[in-house]
């Protein structure tokens, strides 16, 4: 299998509960890699426009694992439609490709 990754955008109501989401992601080894960071939204929804403070999610993840992380979306994020947008990598840097499908046991939390 031709190793691979994906880049993945999504927004949560808040920078915190992006921060929140985005580590229960890496703990559960879904992604490689999460940056989080707030924004401020614009769109229609039901009919009004809205203009919101968001979270948003940049995600680094194996190709593989796009269906689970779809899937944790579907049972975990706060909104009805969440944002799941994936972009496809057509080049990475190959020591971070090896690092991205390397082993990585949670040791301690870093902090």
């Amino acid at each position: 299998m031709e190793k691979s990754l994906v880049i993945i955008y999504s927004t949560l109501p808040s920078e915190e509960e992006a921060k929140q989401f985005a580590e229960k992601l890496v703990r559960n080894n879904l992604v490689e890699c999460a940056k989080v960071f707030p924004t401020s939204s614009f769109y229609i929804w039901e009919g009004k426009l809205v203009k919101d403070h968001e979270g948003i999610m940049i995600l680094k993840a194996r190709s593989e694992n796009v269906p689970k992380i779809e899937s944790f979306f579907a049972s975990n994020h706060p909104y009805s439609i969440p944002e799941f947008c994936v972009v496809n990598c057509d080049y990475v840097n190959q020591k971070y490709l090896d690092w991205a499908f390397s082993d990585k046991p949670i040791i301690s939390s870093g902090e």
